[in-house]
């Protein structure tokens, strides 16, 4: 939580109600507080809020879940690249995760080459008017 409280702004209720939804969150997605609570400091490090830095983590860790051996350091890294370069808002985050889980299903792609592609090729593909999809 230092972290989290280190780059964002909020209140103690604020803290304290963000606490108790990693936790329920983490208990209902199967992962731990620690790699919500990590997520979502990276995400409010780049200046999304409270509300959407929670959001995101939780996308982001539903995307190790469903992903082939990815940890949330390159899960988070993932979705920060795809956001930023094809414009995605943080509310419309998990069509990435829904993007890149299809793919591996229908390739032999682990969540990790889609990512390393991704980062190789996103500013390339979004310059030459391409989407996400």
């Amino acid at each position: 939580m230092t972290e989290v409280r280190k780059v964002s702004e909020g209140t103690e209720a604020q803290y304290k109600s963000f606490q108790q939804t990693v936790s329920s969150t983490a208990q209902e997605i199967a992962s731990t507080n620690k790699e919500l609570i990590n997520s979502s400091a990276d995400f409010s490090r780049l200046g999304y809020s409270l509300e959407q830095a929670e959001s995101l983590a939780k996308n982001t860790t539903l995307f190790v879940n469903v992903g082939d051996g990815i940890d949330i350091t390159a899960a988070t890294e993932d979705m920060i690249t795809a956001m930023k370069a094809f414009d995605i808002k943080a509310e419309d985050s998990i069509k990435i995760v829904d993007n890149y889980n299809q793919i591996g299903n229908k390739f032999a792609l682990s969540a990790t080459d889609i990512g390393e592609a991704m980062k190789r090729s996103a500013s390339a593909l979004e310059t030459g008017n391409s989407c996400l999809e």
